[in-house]
């Protein structure tokens, strides 16, 4: 039946959900429609929906305790505790559809709608395996549709993973930044003045596209050589759990070059990219879901193999930056060093392979009346 996936194929026919865009916006009505192939009479009942949205978090925590001994003394205990969160977005089922009748052999439409809520955050997940405290996050958006019979058999059901975009910002282009500090060495030491400044060629990128910087170097008020001009991509990550809070900044990638020497008359000029589709993260075949193993889908997969976008939820925040920062020679650990940091939004793709559903040439359904489905918020 047309590009359907395994997962649309039952005994009975076929059953698929599609959805008239790859992702939508906060606020945005979202329709779509219910494709059904029936082979073989069904005591048909209804069509029922189920729209889920769904935020976590979580991350492991080293907790130390005193504890009081029989004989007065006291020691300090240290365990690991496992913070977690986690709020329903959305949790709505409504009958999309009421068959007066069985189920007859044929090809079947069903019209659906319904808005999803304002403010609510990008689709997203992020997991650091490197990171001690195990860190995980995700914000995840589903729509299910499933056949319910007289017998109260479920007889055909498919779920699709809905894409939610927050809007992002104006796009901006030749952003221009300047930064001019005074150096100092071991906390006190005066080395002069330095002074960067930076231009990005714009702050909205989509996951393939290269991030690119113009810089000039002025060291020639500076006793100490500016060694190293590091162009970084950065990703701020905050998880709340209740008062606990995991925060933490990454470097996601980075290019440098050489500076400049102490007091040098001439103004250094540097052009370092970043590019984003280098920025892969491996993606598990499988999963736990309530104690079991389940097949991580495709929809799933794709979305987790990118850089991840911007997301504003209760419990899980992440952003990203772009910056320029430099490295002085001698001991500067106590010094505000020149740097420039703009807002960076990654704008995330959908698999193509999924975008669009190609009805099969044979397929004549019956289109039933749109249906409005009100979410339970």
């Amino acid at each position: 039946m047309g590009n359907v996936d395994s997962r649309s194929k039952f005994e009975s026919g076929y059953f698929m959900i599609a959805t008239d865009k790859p992702f939508y916006e906060p606020g945005e009505v979202i329709t779509g429609k219910v494709y059904i192939r029936c082979s073989r009479p069904i005591d048909a009942k209804h069509i029922e929906l189920k729209i889920k949205g769904k935020e976590k978090g979580s991350w492991m925590d080293t907790v130390h305790k005193t504890v009081r001994n029989p004989d007065g003394s006291s020691t300090v205990e240290t365990e690991k505790v496992k913070r977690k969160h986690r709020r329903e977005i959305m949790d709505s089922k409504a009958p999309c559809f009421v068959f007066n009748s069985n189920l007859v052999p044929g090809d079947y439409v069903v019209p659906f709608g319904f808005q999803l809520p304002e403010n609510v955050p990008s689709t997203m997940f992020f997991k650091d395996t490197h990171d001690h405290r195990k860190p995980k996050a995700q914000v995840k958006y589903s729509i299910k549709g499933s056949l319910e019979t007289r017998s109260d058999k479920n007889e055909m059901s498919y779920k699709q993973i809905l894409i939610v975009r927050e809007k992002p910002p104006h796009l901006q282009e030749d952003i221009t930044k300047a930064s001019e500090n005074k150096i100092t060495t071991w906390c006190c030491v005066d080395q002069g003045v330095s002074k960067i400044q930076v231009q990005f060629d714009k702050n909205t990128f989509m996951p393939h596209e290269k991030c690119k910087s113009e810089i000039k170097l002025d060291n020639s008020r500076c006793n100490i050589a500016l060694n190293t001009v590091r162009f970084t991509m950065e990703q701020e990550i905050t998880i709340k759990c209740g008062t606990h809070i995991y925060r933490s900044v990454r470097t996601i990638k980075e290019k440098h070059d050489n500076g400049v020497p102490a007091r040098s008359t001439q103004v250094g000029e540097k052009e370092l990219e970043i590019d984003l589709s280098e920025i892969k993260y491996p993606v598990p075949q499988h999963r736990k879901k309530q104690g079991q193993l389940k097949a991580v889908s495709i929809e799933d997969a794709f979305q987790m193999s990118q850089a991840q976008p911007a997301c504003h939820g209760h419990i899980v925040k992440n952003e990203y930056y772009l910056a320029v920062r430099t490295v002085f020679d001698g001991c500067t650990c106590c010094a505000d060093l020149p740097m420039a940091r703009i807002p960076l939004v990654i704008i995330p793709v959908v698999n193509p392979q999924l975008v669009g559903f190609q009805v099969p040439k044979d397929y004549n359904p019956q289109v039933h009346e749109y249906c409005q489905v009100t979410l339970r918020h």
